[in-house]
């Protein structure tokens, strides 16, 4: 923190007016990060970024590391949970292979396809249209 000499009133007001003046900036700033959905998960995602863009190449991002886990956990929990061990193991090992596949880019990849669907789906056509 930086010591300030203020040395009289005026100064004081002066810099009381400046630290107001920060604390609107600062507030203008942050309800722009929570001005809808779309802000939010911006805002989300850009905490598990890294800072170095040369480090996200030797390090995973959350949704490998959650899918490393989750998969071999939903798949013998629901498809093989009467399989015996060495099924459960070979489910494991190859479901580890396939969470390495699994990314941040093919996640927001297979979200973009889904709503492009989705407005397909509930898309009228318009029949005044002319083509």
């Amino acid at each position: 923190m930086n010591s300030l000499n203020i040395t009289n009133r005026q100064e004081l007001l002066l810099e009381i007016e400046r630290l107001r003046l920060e604390i609107q900036e600062q507030s203008a700033a942050l309800d722009s990060r929570f001005q809808g959905p779309a802000a939010i998960f911006g805002t989300v995602r850009s905490l598990f970024r890294s800072a170095d863009p040369g480090a996200r190449a030797h390090h995973e991002d959350v949704f490998s590391l959650l899918s490393r886990v989750l998969i071999p956990l939903t798949l013998n929990k629901t498809i093989f949970s009467q399989s015996g061990f060495l099924v459960k193991t070979l489910v494991g090992i190859i479901s580890q292979k396939a969470a390495g596949f699994i990314n941040e880019g093919s996640i927001e990849t297979m979200i973009v396809k889904a709503k492009s669907y989705v407005e397909k789906l509930f898309h009228k056509p318009n029949p005044n249209a002319q083509i």
